[in-house]
């Protein structure tokens, strides 16, 4: 492959023009294919790393590539960048989307300098989320908060549309072209110029808040070694559109587009999700496309093989009568049944016969008005060979929708008076009437509706969820009509689910405006803000099953590895989780492991005062809760000895220094650090040895090489004398577990 990078790198300079005084640096034309060539000493030809593979479709040259939602391609190149002055260039079309309908990021390009961790050094160009701007953003964070940044408005981009955009930079300012005319300038940031970068094009950073699945195709992706003029990059924009071949500008056919399905409840944008039996791939027919609101994408199945399921979940229960399936073609689904999910069960609400022939792509049906936080369509007659839907809608009576609803502020407020729980000790699968009390001081201007929710708080919001059930009110009488200074009754009707934990569970409320961004704020009785309005002691319970003496070990049996735990070999098994929650607890106890692999993540190491407090507070509420649901719980408790960031900058003569002068992660040479692990690990187990489950720990696994341990340097190393590996692998053990990194501490 490498014989074709001179052939392409001379086509692309005939096709720009006489202007073109240097080859490309990085040229990627995308057609059929996503190697790219790199010119910096000779040509070669780099493959870039892709999420997926295609699909490519008909472009200005050749062909684009269709990229953006979970597809992205990355190139990573050792030498040659950032150049000191040059020019970006793409061709892109939006081809679900228009910067008006859209609220999230959608990405083109970006250039990362990846030898730098917990910095941004970085170029991007990217459409802003909630926003119809282009953005250039350029950072440097390594020596101080360094930023440029240049915004232009792209609000009359439409679906199917090309458009030319090209970022130029030297050592004074960037500047931005739309469609071959200037649209921003900024000052410029200094930039390494040596050292390993990622050129990324399509979703450049895959953990960032509000991410699409928006697409767009990409086209002639070209960094050249000059900063062009504005005439420069307006010769090429117009003679790229001269050449371009007349199928480039074909609009998509907009004729079967259906709009989208008025009161549909089942949208990504507010807070549904979709699961399905099997997808066809993760390019363009997944999921994810029945939720999106969008008539063009859809979902096929891996097999053509009936029957075939789909599922909607929510975060709240929602009052739902209807589901409509959109299908890419007539005739696909003939029949096809509606579950929802009830008391712990799926219950059918409707089994569907659809006439045939059908000449509607949508086929409906209604049933009885059902609560739940999840549907389930299961499509059982059809064309296997064919199904291909585009939207899984469904519809209930007119009612807030609580991801809708961002509270910013508060103006309001309400005095909680009582609330009452009964019965007073139920059981899971029973429903518990809850009655709560406000009285509004004075008249409230906003109508609010009601949201309760009986969980317990998580120590680290994001990583745990401690939920048990939800109930959503909209009162009868709107609360701008309540009378001030009189009680007012809330009753909600809540369903007990069967992962409900042992003992009591907090019983939160909140209240938030249907019509404004607002929240009304409950009051105590002392007059400050209320979280919690009651407790519900849940008796899970008739006798807690006995517990299994936690000694533990690693036998063979049969030649295979085994678990002796309690006396019983089992597989060496342990459910890990990051992310736990009561439900999880409940349906993984009902296979027979009852071992946990706990996790202080995404808690780490720090010796900041307070922090080690946290950490304890977190193990508490994790393991605590595990034993609320299955007694029979024993643990191995992984402690994250990492550094976090906070302390690698407080102590940076402790990190590793990198090749180009730059600060890496910790060196595990330091001795700091080891002696402050060591510290760290002995009071943790101390507070450990306190609790009342300490009886059902039945091993501990330290965390610490976040980084390959292989890496050499580091400061105020401590002398060895054992050898490096040997006593490197001792300190980094707890007390009491020399050798043995998962082995009970009574037992060993």
């Amino acid at each position: 492959m490498r014989g074709t990078a001179p052939l392409l790198i001379t086509s692309l300079m005939i096709c720009a023009g006489a202007w073109a005084q240097q080859g490309p640096l990085f040229y990627a034309p995308f057609d059929g294919g996503d190697e790219a060539t790199l010119s910096v000493q000779a040509p070669e030809t780099i493959i870039a790393y892709t999420t997926m593979n295609g699909p490519y479709v008909p472009a200005l040259k050749g062909k684009g590539r269709v990229l953006g939602g979970m597809n992205r391609c990355s190139y990573f190149v050792d030498s040659g960048f950032f150049p000191a002055e040059g020019t970006c260039s793409l061709w892109v079309r939006a081809e679900d989307w228009t910067p008006a309908t859209s609220d999230h990021f959608v990405f083109f390009a970006s250039f990362t300098y990846t030898e730098v961790q917990r910095d941004y050094v970085r170029v991007i160009l990217y459409k802003m989320y909630n926003d119809r701007n282009l953005t250039v953003l350029a950072q440097n964070t390594v020596a101080g908060d360094k930023s440029a940044r240049i915004q232009a408005p792209i609000n009359v981009w439409q679906e199917g549309e090309w458009h030319h955009l090209a970022l130029s930079w030297d050592a004074a300012r960037y500047r931005l072209f739309i469609d071959g005319e200037p649209a921003g300038e900024a000052a410029a940031i200094e930039l390494p110029d040596t050292g390993r970068w990622e050129i990324a094009v399509g979703t450049s950073y895959k953990g960032w808040a509000y991410l699409g699945k928006e697409k767009t195709a990409i086209d002639e992706f070209t960094v050249w070694p000059q900063a062009l003029s504005s005439e420069e990059v307006r010769q090429y924009y117009q003679a790229t559109l001269k050449a371009a071949p007349p199928e480039a500008f074909e609009k998509p056919d907009l004729a079967d587009r259906l709009p989208p399905v008025e009161g549909n409840l089942a949208l990504a944008a507010d807070g549904a999700f979709v699961l399905a039996s099997s997808f066809a791939n993760y390019e363009s027919l997944y999921p994810d496309n029945l939720i999106d609101g969008n008539d063009t994408t859809s979902w096929r199945p891996f097999e053509p093989s009936l029957p075939q399921w789909l599922e909607v979940r929510w975060g709240v229960p929602l009052r739902l009568n209807e589901v409509i399936l959109r299908q890419k073609n007539p005739g696909q689904v003939s029949a096809f049944s509606i579950y929802a999910w009830d008391r712990d069960a799926w219950k059918l609400l409707r089994e569907v016969e659809v006439d045939t022939p059908h000449d509607e792509r949508e086929v409906s049906a209604a049933f009885d008005e059902i609560t739940t936080d999840r549907l389930r369509v299961v499509v059982e007659g059809g064309l296997p060979e064919d199904l291909e839907l585009t939207t899984l809608a469904v519809r209930g009576p007119k009612q807030p929708i609580i991801t809708r609803l961002k509270p910013s502020t508060v103006t309001e407020r309400i005095a909680f008076t009582g609330a009452t729980v009964a019965p007073t000790r139920p059981r899971p699968g029973q429903t518990v009437t809850i009655e709560v009390s406000l009285r509004p001081p004075r008249k409230l201007q906003n109508d609010y509706v009601f949201l309760l929710e009986i969980a317990d708080r998580p120590e680290a919001p994001g990583y745990s969820d401690f939920s048990v059930a939800k109930a959503v009110m909209e009162p009868e009488t709107p609360t701008s009509q309540w009378p001030p200074g009189q009680d007012r009754k809330l009753k909600f009707e809540v369903y007990l689910p069967a992962y409900a934990p042992d003992g009591p569970t907090q019983v939160r409320l909140k209240a938030l405006s249907v019509s404004t961004d607002t929240a009304l704020e409950l009051l105590g009785p002392d007059g400050n803000q209320l979280n919690e309005i009651a407790k519900l002691d849940t008796r899970r319970f008739k006798t807690p099953p006995g517990r299994v003496e936690p000694s533990v070990g690693l036998s063979f049996v049969n030649a295979s590895a085994s678990l002796s735990l309690g006396g019983e070999i089992l597989p060496p098994v342990a459910w890990a989780f990051t992310a736990p929650s009561y439900d999880r607890y409940h349906y993984y106890s009902q296979t027979g492991v009852h071992l946990y692999h706990l996790k202080t993540h995404p808690l780490r190491y720090d010796d900041e005062p307070g922090y080690f407090e946290g950490v304890c507070r977190h193990l508490d509420q994790r393991l605590a809760c595990t034993l609320r649901v299955d007694p029979a719980a024993q643990f191995i408790v992984h402690a994250d000895l990492r550094p976090t960031p906070g302390w690698l900058e407080r102590n940076p003569g402790e990190r590793l220094v990198t090749a180009t002068g730059l600060l890496g992660p910790v060196s595990y040479s330091s001795a700091k650090y080891n002696q402050g692990v060591q510290e760290y690990v002995r009071r943790l187990l101390r507070y450990l040895k306190t609790r009342p489950y300490y009886d059902s720990i039945a091993g501990y696994l330290p965390m610490s090489c976040g980084a390959p341990d292989s890496a050499m340097g580091g400061s105020r190393a401590e002398p060895l004398p054992e050898g490096p590996l040997e006593a490197h692998h001792r300190r980094l053990q707890p007390a009491g577990h020399r050798g043995v990194p998962a082995v009970a501490e009574r037992q060993v």
